[in-house]
């Protein structure tokens, strides 16, 4: 059974990742937030802003702990979402460990298939770090990261289970 967060990783610095980080850190969730550089990350700490993405969003630093360590990211917490396109998803973790996953429960909120992989990416992440399927959670919601920016709900489910939750 899935329990309350209270911190997790976003693995992408995107619009959809920056709408979920937004929705997490309002919501009083430490959000440990992986970024591709340390420019976003100087950015993100000097205006509270994502340069490249949904720039208009004032995003809540009280509780966003950005890095561009992807491993430091992923050690930070047992919560673990990606929230990258499908396209750059093995080569965004290609620097994982193995064993980097072990015990995290991971959260997928990836739309499309994995190329060269001819799978969905939480088949991809489960082949690639063989993680048990009861680990592995998809997010799902509005489809465009402005809606989820503006609007404060989104969808859990994992093998024979599905839930909504609205945040506040």
């Amino acid at each position: 059974m899935l329990q309350p967060l209270r911190q997790i990783t976003v693995i992408g610095g995107g619009s959809w990742a920056t709408a979920l980080v937004k929705i997490f850190s309002e919501s009083d969730i430490t959000v440990y937030w992986y970024l591709r550089s340390q420019q976003q990350v100087d950015y993100l700490l000097e205006n509270g802003r994502n340069s490249n993405y949904l720039s208009f969003l004032q995003l809540n630093l009280h509780q966003i702990r950005p890095t561009c360590s992807l491993d430091e990211a992923v050690k930070a917490s047992e919560d673990i979402l990606f929230a990258v396109p499908s396209a750059y998803l093995e080569s965004e973790i290609s620097g994982l460990e193995e064993d980097a996953l072990e015990g995290k429960q991971l959260y997928v909120s990836i739309k499309g298939i994995i190329p060269d992989h001819d799978c969905v990416p939480s088949e991809f992440l489960y082949r690639k770090f063989d993680i048990l399927v009861s680990r592995i959670v998809v997010l799902g919601g509005p489809c465009h990261a402005e809606e989820i920016a503006n609007a404060n709900y989104f969808i859990k489910g994992n093998m024979g289970q599905c839930s909504s939750y609205a945040i506040d």
